[in-house]
């Protein structure tokens, strides 16, 4: 089976064709985020060293599955409903909350359209398989496993210190802020 045959994206990153196509793409760049470059080891919290491993990152997080075909849907529908109630003399039945009859109007619309969702789905899952297995400086980034696991629980590289993570609300890491507010007692006790 090759690499365009696929159907799911853990078929795609299980594929050797695609592993040996993001391995030739990773050689040899270093962290697009901290930096690191193949080889460097770093400290484990518990103080053990371990050589850190590098892997692509697709930039854009996609949807897949039964999110992706909900979402799917509902753009499909909100176009439709949008034409609808855009039409001059539109009225709402009478006794019924605009919200009833819209729910009442989306059943209706998904049992009849099931099969152009389901072809606009299909087009959308190939869309994004394409993106994930043509690899591009502008759909992806090599990262190190530290990077990648941070990105992966939604967090950022601290601008501060280049070495900590933390959550994209904050401006700079736990322990970055720890000496913040170290330094600011010293100043006040002065």
């Amino acid at each position: 089976m090759s690499l365009e045959d696929v159907t799911t994206l853990s078929e795609v990153w299980k594929h050797p064709e695609w592993k040996a196509q993001a391995n030739q793409f990773s050689e040899g760049k270093p962290c697009a985020w901290c930096g690191a470059k193949p080889g460097d080891i770093y400290t484990t919290r518990k103080g053990n060293t371990r050589k850190l491993g590098f892997s692509v990152h697709h930039i854009e997080k996609h949807k897949w599955g039964l999110p992706l075909y909900n979402q799917v849907k509902n753009q499909m529908f909100r176009d439709y409903w949008k034409e609808k109630t855009s039409r001059p003399f539109f009225m709402f039945p009478a006794g019924v909350s605009q919200k009833e009859y819209r729910e009442q109007i989306k059943y209706e619309w998904e049992n009849t359209h099931r099969e152009a969702i389901q072809e606009k789905f299909t087009a959308e899952k190939q869309m994004i398989l394409n993106d994930y297995i043509h690899l591009t400086d502008e759909n992806a980034v090599v990262l190190c496993t530290r990077c990648h696991y941070a990105r992966e629980k939604g967090m950022v590289l601290c601008k501060v210190c280049r070495e900590g993570y933390h959550k994209p609300k904050y401006d700079r890491c736990w322990n970055c802020s720890q000496v913040q507010k170290l330094n600011r007692k010293m100043d006040v006790a002065e």
